[in-house]
């Protein structure tokens, strides 16, 4: 089996919508959405992972909290676990920087995206949790 890929996510959340991104075109998973966050470097804790890929990705500096879970997925090309944080946005504008687009989406528009597989779970928690 392949190796086990760490991923922090960070959900940020701005009047009642969350921020949804973007894969980009040449990467895998291409052109479907997901929290931001990235793989977990060595030596970096979840938290640090998560402040790190939403300044890189997204431009937003955060601060992170309370742990929304841990899921894992195998795909055929990896396996991944991701933990997922509420996050409070401290500074910036999101924008797309290291993502093909971004979004805030609510309840509703939520849905109306793709997602990787193994976010699906995290996605039915954020939109139970959104207004």
């Amino acid at each position: 089996m392949a190796r086990l890929i760490e991923v922090g996510l960070g959900v940020v959340i701005d009047s009642e919508r969350v921020l949804v991104t973007q894969r980009k075109p040449d990467g895998p998973l291409p052109g479907l959405w997901e929290i931001p966050g990235g793989k977990v470097e060595r030596g970096e804790t979840h938290e640090v992972c998560v402040r790190r890929e939403l300044m890189e990705e997204v431009g937003l500096e955060v601060s992170v909290g309370a742990i929304i879970g841990v899921w894992e997925h195998a795909y055929p090309h990896g396996a991944v676990r991701l933990w997922a944080y509420w996050c409070r946005r401290l500074s910036g504008e999101a924008r797309a920087i290291e993502v093909a687009d971004l979004t805030w989406a609510d309840r509703l528009s939520l849905h109306e995206r793709s997602y990787p597989e193994a976010s699906l779970p995290l996605i039915s928690e954020i939109a139970s949790a959104l207004p």
